[in-house]
């Protein structure tokens, strides 16, 4: 395939770019980079003066034809990862037309590449032995009964909770369970708490985003067991639900399961477990392929949030994958929600309030919880998200 175009990020040299192909998820590395770039150097900034690329790279078999984004590894170890190189050729280069700004973006991409479809691989062994891992799941469930089968009765507010030091607050952060179950007396009330919208159809749009970095980042394949940490409502696993095996959906907040339920009437290959404290103790070892936590991780404390990647670890298959993001604080958005909250007095922060990550962070627990292979992406939307895979 024939790639040209050029990038530039303000912040620090690009030192690597991979075409990031996914189903089978592959990165291949592009060589030709560091082209004279006069043009750029004059419309965005003096230091891209060789950030151009034109050459050809070798696509796998099965990713011939399908969209691809770009991966971009800084000098001081960012990652970025770009947008739909189709989306991109669509908009064409920027500098055709009004000079882009200065700073933090690669730039434009063009490709020979059309369209095409890839063989999902259904019947395999692969897919014969993750349907048997899922049967196993869901007997272990089963005897326990932590299966979520019916929507709940409507949640009551939070009440205030007393504090070891005698202080009331408001829900108190860690008591997850009543604060979130104070968010769902109905399904419009329980969207805007963990969406931010009602609307059906951006759910489903929104979803496709965390859908589409999940298949660039980790990978998704037909025989996947596929689990989320806080589904919520099921804004994500709905529509993740029609492209795994089976998609399970935990959540420690009883009420949230219930909308959820509602939601999945119709899709058989999806489970529901509510979780009774932080942690994933529900669930069996060396069970899943893919676990993923997204839009969450601002709602938890440190130690919780650690506990989950912890977790995830545990009951991955060897060679299975995780993702956890969070908004990044040092972005617009993660630093505004910094100082909205130092606003607030400490005895009245509301126990849901939000609170960013930054790429140590993420990387470290998932170093420390064993995972190899970690990586930290910059994403759209001010986000990161670190991935990793168990050994073995």
């Amino acid at each position: 395939m024939h790639l040209r175009g050029w990038c530039f990020d303000g912040r620090s040299p690009i030192e690597r770019i991979e075409a990031v192909f996914p189903e089978p998820l592959s990165a291949v590395p592009l060589t030709g980079f560091g082209m004279p770039s006069p043009d750029v150097a004059a419309s965005v900034a003096p230091e891209a003066a060789h950030n151009r690329f034109d050459g050809w790279i070798d696509v796998p078999a099965a990713s011939a034809g399908r969209d691809f984004r770009l991966r971009f590894t800084l000098r001081d170890g960012t990652v970025v990862l770009g947008e739909s190189a189709f989306e991109n050729v669509r908009r064409g280069d920027p500098l055709s037309g009004p000079p882009g700004a200065p700073g933090d973006k690669p730039g434009a991409v063009g490709t020979d590449a059309g369209p095409g479809d890839a063989d999902p691989g259904l019947g395999s062994p692969a897919r014969r032995e993750a349907e048997s891992r899922s049967k196993r799941v869901e007997e272990f469930l089963d005897r326990g009964d932590r299966m979520v089968r019916e929507p709940a009765p409507p949640g009551e507010p939070a009440a205030a909770v007393q504090g070891p030091d005698g202080l009331s607050f408001h829900g108190g952060r860690s008591a997850y369970k009543q604060v979130w179950n104070g968010h769902t007396r109905n399904l419009d009330v329980a969207a805007l708490a963990v969406a931010g919208f009602t609307d059906e159809a951006d759910m489903e749009i929104t979803a496709r985003v965390t859908i589409d970095t999940l298949r660039f980042t980790v990978g998704l394949r037909p025989d996947d067991l596929v689990l989320e940490i806080g589904c919520g409502i099921a804004r994500v696993g709905k529509p993740l639900s029609r492209e795994c095996l089976h998609w399970f959906g935990a959540d420690i907040s009883g009420g949230m399961l219930g909308h959820a339920a509602a939601r999945l009437r119709g899709c058989p290959n999806t489970t529901l477990v509510e979780l009774s404290a932080v942690g994933l103790q529900e669930f069996p070892p060396d069970a899943f392929d893919l676990v993923y936590c997204t839009i969450v991780f601002m709602h938890l404390l440190e130690w919780d949030r650690y506990r989950y990647v912890e977790e995830a670890f545990r009951i991955l298959r060897p060679g299975g994958r995780c993702y956890f993001d969070n908004f990044q604080l040092d972005s617009r958005t993660g630093w505004k929600i910094f100082t909205d909250g130092a606003l607030y007095p400490p005895d009245e922060r509301p126990a849901h309030i939000s609170m960013a990550s930054t790429r140590e962070e993420l990387g470290i627990y998932l170093r420390k919880a064993g995972f190899g292979e970690v990586r930290v992406y910059e994403l759209p939307g001010e986000l990161i998200a670190a991935t990793g895979r168990k050994p073995g």
